[in-house]
Parts: structure tokens; sequence; C-alpha cells
């Protein structure tokens, strides 16, 4: 037997519905070292206890009002398979360890949580933690089983842990 949610309906017409300011995804902010959280927007947009850096790794993801009272950096990126993050993975790993090295923790977050932000939090744990591509994917999946970082980003992945691997 099929269950289904229920459906309230505003039939009040004297009471508009008022714009909503965040999007329709589900807030996923999930801790995943002492310094480190992954998240969506929604997350960004909340209450964000502990929280003193920001990342935002999304073209379309706006600013949060609570951002004036934090470390914010916004870095552009497309959820595309043809988008090169090479570039800017010095600038966003570097902003990680700010927060970690300054006691804070920062929220790395993309429109949905689950491709952008997680593709830049795995490079942080394989560059700085020393950890490889399959047990940084696994760690995190462990505390965020609905990560998907797009496979052009895994690609990317795949040849920087193979960059670190010839420097060691």
């Amino acid at each position: 037997m099929r269950k289904f949610k229920s459906l309230s309906l505003n039939l009040n017409p004297k009471e508009p519905e008022v714009p909503r300011l965040i999007s329709p995804v589900k807030s996923t902010m999930t801790a995943i070292t002492p310094y480190l959280s992954l998240g969506s927007e929604n997350d960004a947009a909340g209450p964000l206890m502990g929280i003193t850096h920001l990342l935002n790794v999304s073209i379309s993801s706006p600013k949060p009002p609570t951002s004036e009272y934090l470390n914010y950096k916004k870095i552009p990126l497309k959820d595309m398979v043809s988008e090169e993050i090479e570039n800017v993975l010095a600038e966003a790993l570097s902003f990680i360890d700010d927060a970690k090295n300054t006691g804070g923790h920062v929220l790395v977050y993309c429109y949905a949580g689950i491709s952008r932000s997680v593709t830049i939090t795995l490079a942080y744990l394989m560059v700085h933690c020393e950890m490889r591509l399959d047990d940084a994917y696994k760690f995190v999946k462990l505390k965020k089983p609905d990560i998907s970082p797009n496979i052009g980003f895994m690609g990317q992945l795949v040849k920087l842990e193979k960059s670190l691997v010839g420097q060691s």
C-alpha cells in the first residue's frame, strides 16, 4: 500500500503567500572534522552555531545575511563535468586551513551540498590530511551518505591524487 504525504493549502485569499528566501533543498549540514562542515545554501542561511567561516563554492547561491558577521569567501564553481577546479583549489584549501589554524570552523557549501562542496572537502582531506581519494570519499560518505561529486570533479580528484603520490 502506498502512503501519501498530506497536502495543506492556504485557501484564505486574505493571506498572501510569502516568497521564500531559501531554496527548496533539504538542510544537510554535517560536521566532517572538528573544524570543517559540509552543507547546502539552506544551511548557510540558517543558524550557524560554532561556524566562523563560510566558503561558498556555487555560482548561484546567494551571500547569506549572516555572512556579515563571519569570514566569508565565494569561489564560483559550476556543477558541470567540464568545470576546472585546479585553478581555485589553492584559494579554497587555504581558506579552510585559515579556519582551522585560527581555531575556527568552516562551512563549505554549494546549492545542494552534494557535489561542489564535497569536491573541495575531498581535495582538502587529500592535500592537508594526506588521505587517498578512496579513503577520503569513504570517510565523508560515512558522515554524509548523500554525497555525489560529478564525474568530471572525480576525474580531477584522481589526477590530484596522482600528483600527490608523485610528490612523496
